[in-house]
């Protein structure tokens, strides 16, 4: 099995090589924005598999607490690339922050929902109609969880405005529910397999109200510095996505490298529902959720995924 990945490694590290190392005015070094969640995780595992060595890079990167910042942080020159949610760049730039989308970073995928409501497993609740009258607790009010948890109450005859949303940390969500303070909550993971696996069960999967499968997560960068880093555009999207690839199919070694930089236990983390990470950046794998977004005003104008993603020709 070592052998094995040792030898992937090197195949890898082969493919990324294959080009001509970066030139000294391309700016080797790269900062990168990062957050140690797995949605998000791309970049600690290319940093520590050494993929970003093996493309011509000297990545430093700066964790962050959650990706808000990120779009702010990266046109105010925190940062070179950041990570964060495709509503969150696609706002920022609706804004006029002059972003870019270059690669992919965490999938939902109804096959491995790592975003769910969770009840008690005592609950009444079974249908979103059910939620009406409701106190539900959310990560943030005007984040894709809420914009899903409206789309698929809308699209299942309910009234979302009946719903009591109040903004909770994660932490809070797990000790609220079975103490009867809120009736239901909006978790990602691992609080969502905590909450499973203690008193809670699966109430629901908002997120399929968007797509069976979209991008979650986005890497970002200003246009003016992919302009003048074409090179390293390139050769971090193709650490990335080898990166992605390997951790979707090793997740017991990618658990030990996310436990490291979240601080937190592997095996918490490896117990969870696993992310699935993009391997490509398409299109159609970012517009169900600008769609969405501007469904419900979160976007306050339709935008096309296409006019996001960079483009060397110029875009």
């Amino acid at each position: 099995m070592l052998l094995l990945r040792r030898l992937l490694l090197l195949a890898i590290a082969g493919m990324l090589a294959a080009t001509p190392p970066a030139r000294a005015d391309d700016a080797n070094t790269v900062h990168v924005l990062a957050v140690p969640i797995d949605l998000y995780a791309q970049a600690y595992y290319a940093q520590d598999l050494g993929l970003f060595k093996a493309g011509g890079l000297d990545v430093e990167i700066t964790t962050l607490a959650n990706g808000g910042v990120t779009a702010t942080a990266l046109a105010g020159g925190s940062g070179d690339i950041g990570v964060s949610n495709t509503v969150q760049i696609a706002t920022a730039i609706a804004r006029g922050l002059p972003l870019t989308v270059i690669a992919g970073a965490g999938m939902y995928t109804t096959k491995a929902p790592s975003t769910a409501i969770c009840v008690t497993k005592s609950s009444p609740l079974r249908t979103a109609h059910d939620l009406e009258g409701k106190t539900l607790a959310v990560a943030a009010l005007n984040d894709q969880s809420t914009i899903a948890l409206k789309k698929w109450m809308t699209d299942n005859g309910a009234d979302y405005k009946k719903v009591r949303m109040i903004e909770l940390g994660y932490p809070e969500m797990i000790a609220a529910l079975p103490a009867g303070r809120i009736d239901a909550a909006m978790l990602a993971e691992p609080w969502q397999t905590t909450a499973r696996n203690g008193d809670d069960r699966l109430f629901a999967k908002p997120f399929d109200s968007i797509a069976p499968e979209f991008n979650i997560g986005v890497w970002a960068t200003t246009r003016a510095w992919a302009q003048a880093h074409p090179d390293a555009v390139k050769r971090f999207t193709g650490a990335i996505y080898a990166a992605a690839k390997w951790a979707n199919t090793h997740h017991d070694e990618s658990a030990l490298i996310l436990a490291k930089y979240a601080k937190a236990d592997p095996k918490v983390i490896g117990g969870m529902i696993r992310v699935v990470h993009s391997t490509d950046l398409e299109a159609g794998h970012i517009q169900p959720a600008l769609d969405a977004a501007f469904q419900f005003q979160q976007l306050d104008k339709k935008m096309n995924a296409s006019d996001l993603i960079w483009s060397p020709g110029g875009k």
